[in-house]
C-alpha cells in the first residue's frame, strides 16, 4: 500500500527466503542509503528535533488550542477525502461517535507531530490493520486483553516485548522487543500482542503527557521466522516513535530481520540508529543515547526487567475483569438523566448544557487539570440531583457509563460551546 505521502506500508506479511552473501551485501547498502538520505528529506527543522529526540532532549511545546483545533478540522477534512472503501469507512458506519472520538483522533494528531495530512494516513493505516488482524467485530472496539488468546497472552507473559520500568533520558517509556524469546510463537500471536501493547504505550504516552516512546529491538540470537507488517504496524498506531534502536549480531541479522525499515518515511527513517556488535558492545552503544544498560539483556533469553512485566501483566488482569463486569441496566430513563447519542433536547441534557454554559469562562482559562476538576464537579452535580449519564448497549438496552465517559461527555460539550461561539 502507497500512501499519498508516498509511504509504504505493507499490509500482508511478507514470505522471504533466506538472504544470499550478495543480497546481505546490497541489504546492508539499501539500509545505509535509507538513513543516510533520509535526512536530507527533511527541512532543518525536522532534523534538529529528530537528533533532539534520539538524545532525549524535549523542548517544551506548548500548543495554541485554536491551533490545535484548526489541525484537527484539517486532518478530517482529510479523511473524509482518503477514507473510500477502506477499513475507516466501515467503522465510521458501524459507530461513528467511535471513529470521531476526541481523544483518540486527538492521539493520533500528536503522534504525527500535529501534521493533520499525515495523522488522516494514520488512522486509515490504524483501522486497516486493526481489520486484518483482529477482525470486523472489534473494528469500533478498543483491543483489551480478552481479545487476545491463550497462546497470545502465553506470548505477552514471555516478556518478548515489554514496557521497561525506567523511561529513557527524557523520561519516554522504552518499548523493547527481544528476538531470542520469540521462540515456538506464530506470526500471528506475535502481530496482535504487538498490536495490543504498542496501544497501551501509546495511551501511557498521551496521558502522561511525554512526547512518545523509544523502541529498543535486541535481535541477538533471534530465531529465523516470517517477516511480519511490523513496519506497518509501527507506523500506524497513535504513539510518536522517538527513537527507533536496532540492536543485531552481524549484518546477516540485520538483514534478515530489520530490512522493512527500508519502508518507513523519511521522518521515522532519521530517528533510527543500528546497533551492531556483542551484547556489551550494543549497552555502550544505547547509553549514549539515554538508554539505562541495567535494564537490558545480558544474554540470550535473559530478561533483567521480567518481574516488573509480570506485575504489569497482573494489573491487565485486574483492569480486564473490571472491564468484562457486565454496566448497569437503567432500565429506561428519566428526565434528570443525561443520554448519549442524538437527544439534545431531552431534559438532562439541556441541564447539562447550563451547567456547562455557566461554567464555560473558567472552563477556557483553566489548566488542563482545572478543566478535568470543572467537568468531574458538573458530574457530580447531575448525579446528585439523581440523574445518570447512560447510553444504549448492543441490545438497545440503557446501561450506565462509567464516571470517565461521562467526565468525557461533559469535556465534548465544553469543547463544542467554544467552537459554537
Amino acid at each position: 500500500m502507497i500512501s499519498a505521502l508516498n509511504i509504504q506500508i505493507p499490509t500482508e506479511p511478507l514470505d522471504l527466503p533466506p538472504p544470499t552473501s550478495g543480497e546481505v551485501t546490497r541489504g546492508k547498502q539499501d539500509i545505509d542509503a535509507e538513513l543516510a538520505n533520509s535526512l536530507e528529506k527533511l527541512c532543518l527543522e525536522e532534523r534538529e528535533k529528530a537528533l533532539f529526540d534520539l538524545h532525549g532532549i524535549c523542548p517544551n511545546q506548548n500548543q495554541d488550542p485554536l491551533c490545535q483545533q484548526k489541525w484537527l478540522d484539517t486532518m478530517k477534512q482529510q479523511l473524509s477525502k482518503i477514507k473510500h472503501g477502506t477499513a475507516y469507512e466501515l467503522a465510521e458506519k458501524l459507530d461513528f461517535s467511535y471513529v470521531s472520538d476526541h481523544s483518540m483522533l486527538d492521539m493520533f494528531l500528536k503522534s504525527s507531530d500535529c501534521d493533520p495530512y499525515e495523522a488522516a494516513e494514520k488512522i486509515i493505516y490504524f483501522f486497516e490493520l486493526k481489520r486484518q488482524i483482529f477482525g470486523v467485530k472489534k473494528l469500533v472496539k478498543d483491543i483489551t486483553l480478552d481479545d487476545l488468546d491463550e497462546e497470545d497472552k502465553d506470548y505477552l507473559v514471555k516478556g518478548t516485548i515489554q514496557i521497561l520500568p525506567f523511561g529513557d533520558m527524557s523520561g519516554r517509556d522504552i518499548l523493547m522487543l527481544q528476538g531470542s524469546r520469540n521462540k515456538g510463537q506464530s506470526l500471528q500471536s506475535e502481530e496482535r500482542v504487538t498490536f495490543y501493547v504498542g496501544l497501551e504505550s501509546a495511551k501511557r504516552a498521551y496521558h502522561s503527557k511525554t512526547s512518545g516512546v523509544t523502541v529498543v529491538y535486541f535481535g541477538l540470537e533471534a530465531p529465523e521466522r516470517e517477516i511480519s507488517r511490523h513496519s506497518g504496524l509501527w507506523w500506524s498506531i497513535p504513539n510518536r516513535i522517538a527513537g527507533i534502536h536496532l540492536c543485531t549480531e552481524n549484518i546477516e541479522e540485520l538483514v534478515r530481520d530489520c530490512y522493512g525499515i527500508t519502508l518507513f518515511p523519511a521522518k521515522s527513517l532519521a530517528r533510527t540508529r543500528l546497533h551492531i556488535g556483542s551484547y556489551a558492545q550494543c549497552h555502550d552503544s544505547l547509553s549514549a543515547y539515554g538508554i539505562p544498560s541495567h535494564l537490558l539483556p545480558v544474554k540470550c533469553a535473559d530478561s533483567p526487567t521480567i518481574s516488573h512485566h509480570l506485575e504489569w501483566y497482573k494489573q491487565l488482569e485486574e483492569r480486564s475483569k473490571e472491564l468484562s463486569m457486565p454496566l448497569p441496566l437503567a432500565a429506561g430513563y428519566n428526565e434528570k438523566d443525561v443520554l448519549f447519542g442524538h437527544k439534545r433536547n431531552h431534559t438532562g441534557n439541556v441541564l447539562m448544557r447550563k451547567l456547562v454554559e455557566m461554567q464555560k469562562e473558567a472552563y477556557d482559562v483553566s489548566p488542563k487539570a482545572g478543566k478535568v476538576k470543572l467537568a468531574r464537579e458538573i458530574v457530580e452535580q447531575i448525579h446528585s440531583s439523581g440523574g445518570r449519564f447512560l447510553r444504549r448497549d448492543e441490545e438497545g438496552e440503557w446501561v450506565q457509563v462509567s464516571n470517565d465517559k461521562a467526565r468525557d461527555k461533559v469535556a465534548h460539550t465544553f469543547r463544542n460551546l467554544r467552537r459554537s461561539y
